[in-house]
């Protein structure tokens, strides 16, 4: 009976402990990367996303899709939102020289609850508005993920990165 009055209060921090969820600073999606130890940060999360929650989302991976002209160029974006609230709420893209930076700005209500569940996301966004020159190699970046394409060509694109 002793052992047994010992063994409780184990058991009982076990089940505190388990109770007390956190999301976690880390957090791999990708299939080919190594695991990251939770003391360092997830690149797939924003910097911004890990201080405030400004731009919280995943990045799975980016795609151009209709590289043939100009006209037609888009990002394709797939990711995920950290949980059921947390939705778009701005994308901030720019154009230096040949490469196109994206950063996706997000909104959460405070205070509600939501759901700790990954919610997936698919964006596209026409690149039309650039003067994209036919020939040119230009390189899309979302957060620490690129792809590089070529105006005129059929789009072979992969993410770099993440």
């Amino acid at each position: 009976m002793k052992t047994t009055r010992n063994f409780i209060p184990v058991i009982l921090v076990f089940l505190m402990a388990a109770c007390g969820r956190t999301f976690p600073a880390s957090v791999d999606l990708s299939e080919e990367s190594e695991s990251t130890s939770a003391a360092q940060p997830d690149p797939q999360y924003t910097d911004a996303a890990q201080k405030n929650a400004e731009e919280a989302v995943f990045i799975n991976d980016i795609q151009i899709l209709n590289s043939e002209s100009a006209e037609t160029v888009e990002v394709e974006i797939n990711g995920s939102y950290p949980d059921g609230c947390t939705r778009l709420d701005e994308i901030v893209h720019e154009k230096q020289e040949t490469e196109i930076s994206i950063r996706l700005t997000t909104k959460r209500p405070e205070d509600a609850a939501c759901t700790m569940a990954l919610e997936p996301f698919t964006i596209n966004i026409p690149l039309k508005e650039y003067d994209l020159d036919e020939g040119e190699i230009y390189r899309v970046v979302v957060y620490e993920h690129a792809v590089d394409f070529i105006i005129g060509e059929m789009a072979s694109s992969t993410t770099e990165g993440g």
